[in-house]
C-alpha cells in the first residue's frame, strides 16, 4: 500500500481539505482517500458533504475537534489570541448529508473506526474531540 499526505497548511489556507480530498477520489477511484481536517476547516467546508454525497464519492474524513483555533493560535505564538468555536455536532452534520458520522472517545478505537469507514460505501466523518492544548502535548 502506498500512502501519500498533503497538508493543507501548505497553501496557506483553511477550509480545503474535503474538497480536496473529493477531488482525489475522481482522479484515482480505486484508492483509499482519507482527509484529516480541524474543526474550524470542517466548519467552512460543510456544505462540500453536499457535493460528496451527490458524486457517490466514498471518502473518510477525520475531524480533529478542539473548539478553537488552537493550531493558528500555536502557530502565531507573538499574538496570543484564541479563537472559540461552536459546538458543532460534525458526526450528525455527516448523517444530515446522508453519510456516516461517528465520534471517537479514546485513541484505541480510533483505528477500528477508520478502518470500518475505509470499508464502507459513501463518505464517512470520525470526529476525534481534543483539548486546545493536545497540540503542544502531542495529540
Amino acid at each position: 500500500m502506498t500512502l501519500r499526505a498533503n497538508e493543507t497548511g501548505r497553501f496557506c489556507t483553511i477550509g480545503v481539505a474535503e474538497p480536496l480530498a473529493a477531488i482525489a477520489k475522481v482522479a484515482a477511484s480505486e484508492w483509499t482517500i482519507i482527509a484529516v481536517v480541524a474543526g474550524g476547516g470542517l466548519e467552512l467546508e460543510i456544505g462540500e458533504l453536499a457535493a460528496t454525497r451527490e458524486e457517490a464519492l466514498h471518502i473518510v474524513v477525520i475531524v480533529i475537534k478542539d473548539e478553537s483555533l488552537a493550531l493558528i493560535e500555536l502557530k502565531q505564538t507573538n499574538m496570543r489570541c484564541g479563537v472559540g468555536l461552536g459546538k458543532t455536532r460534525f458526526e450528525e452534520s455527516a448523517v444530515a448529508f446522508a453519510g456516516r458520522g461517528v465520534r471517537v472517545a479514546e485513541r484505541g478505537a480510533f483505528a477500528e473506526k477508520l478502518v470500518r469507514a475505509t470499508r464502507g460505501d459513501m463518505f464517512s466523518v470520525i470526529v476525534r474531540q481534543v483539548e486546545a492544548s493536545d497540540y503542544v502535548d502531542g495529540i
